[in-house]
Protein backbone atom coordinates (compact mmCIF):
# COMPACT_ATOMS: atom_id res chain seq x y z
CA UNK A 1 0.00 0.00 0.00
CA UNK A 2 2.84 2.39 0.90
CA UNK A 3 4.56 1.74 -2.46
CA UNK A 4 1.35 2.58 -4.33
CA UNK A 5 1.07 5.90 -2.51
CA UNK A 6 4.72 6.75 -3.25
CA UNK A 7 4.20 5.77 -6.90
CA UNK A 8 1.07 7.94 -7.07
CA UNK A 9 2.88 10.92 -5.53
CA UNK A 10 5.85 10.49 -7.87
CA UNK A 11 3.52 10.27 -10.88
CA UNK A 12 1.67 13.40 -9.77
CA UNK A 13 4.91 15.32 -9.26
CA UNK A 14 6.16 14.19 -12.68
CA UNK A 15 2.91 15.14 -14.44
CA UNK A 16 2.83 18.59 -12.80
CA UNK A 17 6.44 19.11 -13.85
CA UNK A 18 5.42 18.33 -17.45
CA UNK A 19 3.29 21.47 -17.33
CA UNK A 20 6.10 23.63 -15.95
CA UNK A 21 6.61 26.49 -18.35
CA UNK A 22 9.81 28.46 -18.41
CA UNK A 23 11.68 31.21 -20.13
CA UNK A 24 15.46 31.69 -19.89
CA UNK A 25 15.64 28.77 -17.45
CA UNK A 26 13.24 30.37 -14.95
CA UNK A 27 9.96 28.56 -14.33
CA UNK A 28 6.62 30.26 -13.79
CA UNK A 29 5.46 29.54 -10.19
CA UNK A 30 8.97 28.52 -9.10
CA UNK A 31 10.11 30.06 -5.88
CA UNK A 32 12.61 32.85 -6.43
CA UNK A 33 14.74 31.44 -3.60
CA UNK A 34 15.58 28.51 -5.93
CA UNK A 35 17.39 30.87 -8.32
CA UNK A 36 21.08 31.64 -8.02
CA UNK A 37 20.97 35.40 -7.61
CA UNK A 38 24.59 36.36 -7.04
CA UNK A 39 24.97 40.12 -7.25
CA UNK A 40 21.24 40.70 -7.78
CA UNK A 41 19.10 42.77 -5.48
CA UNK A 42 15.38 42.45 -4.85
CA UNK A 43 13.60 45.66 -5.79
CA UNK A 44 10.13 46.84 -4.85
CA UNK A 45 8.43 49.54 -6.90
CA UNK A 46 4.71 50.42 -6.89
CA UNK A 47 3.78 47.08 -5.34
CA UNK A 48 5.84 45.07 -7.83
CA UNK A 49 8.61 42.90 -6.40
CA UNK A 50 11.27 41.97 -8.93
CA UNK A 51 14.88 41.13 -9.63
CA UNK A 52 16.87 42.50 -12.57
CA UNK A 53 19.36 40.07 -14.05
CA UNK A 54 21.87 40.30 -16.87
CA UNK A 55 23.32 37.69 -19.22
CA UNK A 56 25.79 36.58 -16.52
CA UNK A 57 23.19 35.93 -13.81
CA UNK A 58 20.14 34.58 -15.70
CA UNK A 59 20.16 30.73 -15.78
CA UNK A 60 19.95 30.44 -19.61
CA UNK A 61 20.93 33.67 -21.38
CA UNK A 62 19.87 34.46 -24.95
CA UNK A 63 22.11 36.41 -27.33
CA UNK A 64 19.27 38.72 -28.38
CA UNK A 65 18.51 39.94 -24.84
CA UNK A 66 20.77 41.70 -22.36
CA UNK A 67 18.40 42.46 -19.48
CA UNK A 68 16.06 40.08 -17.67
CA UNK A 69 13.41 40.92 -15.10
CA UNK A 70 11.83 38.29 -12.86
CA UNK A 71 8.69 39.45 -11.04
CA UNK A 72 7.31 37.49 -8.11
CA UNK A 73 4.65 37.79 -5.43
CA UNK A 74 5.22 38.28 -1.69
CA UNK A 75 5.46 34.48 -1.26
CA UNK A 76 8.37 34.44 -3.70
CA UNK A 77 6.51 32.67 -6.55
CA UNK A 78 7.51 33.84 -10.03
CA UNK A 79 4.60 35.11 -12.15
CA UNK A 80 6.37 37.18 -14.82
CA UNK A 81 9.59 36.72 -16.83
CA UNK A 82 10.84 39.46 -19.14
CA UNK A 83 13.79 39.60 -21.51
CA UNK A 84 14.68 42.74 -23.39
CA UNK A 85 17.33 44.55 -25.34
CA UNK A 86 16.60 48.26 -25.58
CA UNK A 87 19.47 48.94 -27.97
CA UNK A 88 19.44 45.99 -30.33
CA UNK A 89 21.62 46.14 -33.42
CA UNK A 90 19.16 44.04 -35.43
CA UNK A 91 17.80 45.67 -38.55
CA UNK A 92 14.02 45.40 -39.13
CA UNK A 93 14.23 42.29 -41.33
CA UNK A 94 16.52 40.50 -38.86
CA UNK A 95 14.31 41.49 -35.94
CA UNK A 96 11.20 40.06 -37.64
CA UNK A 97 13.04 36.82 -38.50
CA UNK A 98 14.23 36.44 -34.90
CA UNK A 99 10.70 37.19 -33.67
CA UNK A 100 9.20 34.51 -35.94
CA UNK A 101 11.79 31.92 -34.92
CA UNK A 102 11.24 32.58 -31.20
CA UNK A 103 7.46 32.34 -31.72
CA UNK A 104 7.82 29.03 -33.59
CA UNK A 105 10.17 27.46 -31.05
CA UNK A 106 8.09 28.57 -28.06
CA UNK A 107 4.78 27.39 -29.54
CA UNK A 108 6.25 24.04 -30.65
CA UNK A 109 7.71 23.49 -27.19
CA UNK A 110 4.37 23.88 -25.38
CA UNK A 111 1.72 22.92 -27.96
CA UNK A 112 1.22 19.41 -26.54
CA UNK A 113 0.55 20.61 -22.96
CA UNK A 114 -1.31 23.86 -23.62
CA UNK A 115 -4.04 25.14 -25.89
CA UNK A 116 -2.41 27.93 -27.90
CA UNK A 117 -4.00 30.96 -29.52
CA UNK A 118 -1.41 32.83 -31.61
CA UNK A 119 -2.32 36.27 -32.90
CA UNK A 120 -0.81 39.60 -33.83
CA UNK A 121 -1.48 42.11 -31.10
CA UNK A 122 -3.64 45.17 -31.60
CA UNK A 123 -0.76 47.36 -30.39
CA UNK A 124 1.28 46.57 -33.51
CA UNK A 125 2.13 49.57 -35.70
CA UNK A 126 4.15 50.16 -38.87
CA UNK A 127 7.39 50.23 -36.87
CA UNK A 128 6.48 47.81 -34.11
CA UNK A 129 5.24 44.26 -34.53
CA UNK A 130 3.85 42.43 -31.49
CA UNK A 131 2.77 38.78 -31.45
CA UNK A 132 0.99 37.16 -28.53
CA UNK A 133 0.43 33.53 -27.65
CA UNK A 134 -2.35 32.87 -25.16
CA UNK A 135 -1.70 29.56 -23.38
CA UNK A 136 -4.33 27.74 -21.38
CA UNK A 137 -4.29 24.43 -19.57
CA UNK A 138 -7.53 23.27 -17.98
CA UNK A 139 -5.88 20.34 -16.17
CA UNK A 140 -3.85 22.61 -13.92
CA UNK A 141 -6.06 25.72 -14.30
CA UNK A 142 -3.30 27.88 -15.70
CA UNK A 143 -3.58 30.75 -18.20
CA UNK A 144 -0.54 32.56 -19.49
CA UNK A 145 0.36 35.05 -22.16
CA UNK A 146 3.64 35.01 -24.08
CA UNK A 147 4.34 38.21 -25.96
CA UNK A 148 7.21 39.19 -28.22
CA UNK A 149 7.76 42.75 -29.44
CA UNK A 150 9.97 43.81 -32.30
CA UNK A 151 10.30 47.59 -32.33
CA UNK A 152 12.35 48.87 -35.22
CA UNK A 153 11.52 52.55 -35.26
CA UNK A 154 14.39 54.84 -36.23
CA UNK A 155 15.38 55.95 -32.73
CA UNK A 156 14.09 53.05 -30.64
CA UNK A 157 15.34 49.68 -31.85
CA UNK A 158 14.44 47.05 -29.29
CA UNK A 159 13.34 43.47 -28.90
CA UNK A 160 11.26 42.41 -25.91
CA UNK A 161 9.74 39.13 -24.73
CA UNK A 162 7.35 38.62 -21.80
CA UNK A 163 5.83 35.50 -20.21
CA UNK A 164 3.07 36.28 -17.73
CA UNK A 165 0.79 34.12 -15.60
CA UNK A 166 -2.63 35.75 -15.62
CA UNK A 167 -4.13 34.30 -12.40
CA UNK A 168 -1.50 35.68 -10.06
CA UNK A 169 -2.99 37.97 -7.38
CA UNK A 170 0.01 40.28 -7.67
CA UNK A 171 -1.17 41.29 -11.14
CA UNK A 172 -4.60 42.29 -9.85
CA UNK A 173 -2.95 44.50 -7.22
CA UNK A 174 -0.84 46.21 -9.89
CA UNK A 175 -3.87 46.67 -12.14
CA UNK A 176 -5.89 48.29 -9.35
CA UNK A 177 -3.01 50.63 -8.56
CA UNK A 178 -2.71 51.51 -12.23
CA UNK A 179 -6.45 52.15 -12.55
CA UNK A 180 -6.33 54.38 -9.48
CA UNK A 181 -3.40 56.33 -10.95
CA UNK A 182 -5.29 56.72 -14.24
CA UNK A 183 -8.36 58.08 -12.43
CA UNK A 184 -6.20 60.53 -10.45
CA UNK A 185 -4.53 61.65 -13.69
CA UNK A 186 -7.90 62.13 -15.40
CA UNK A 187 -8.99 64.38 -12.54
CA UNK A 188 -5.91 66.58 -13.08
CA UNK A 189 -6.32 66.93 -16.86
CA UNK A 190 -8.22 70.03 -17.94
CA UNK A 191 -10.82 68.90 -20.48
CA UNK A 192 -13.00 71.99 -20.37
CA UNK A 193 -14.08 73.19 -23.77
CA UNK A 194 -13.33 69.90 -25.44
Amino acid sequence: MGKKILYLLASLAFSLNLFAIELFGVQINANVSNLSLEGSEIENSKGEIYISLDEKTVPIPNTYFNQYIIEFNENGNVYSIIGENSQTSLNPVQCLKVQKEILDVFSNKYKSEYNLNIHQSAISTRSKVVWDIALSNKIISQNLIFSIHCDYSFNNRRIYVHLLELQNPAIQNVDSTTNQEIEEFKEKVDTSGI
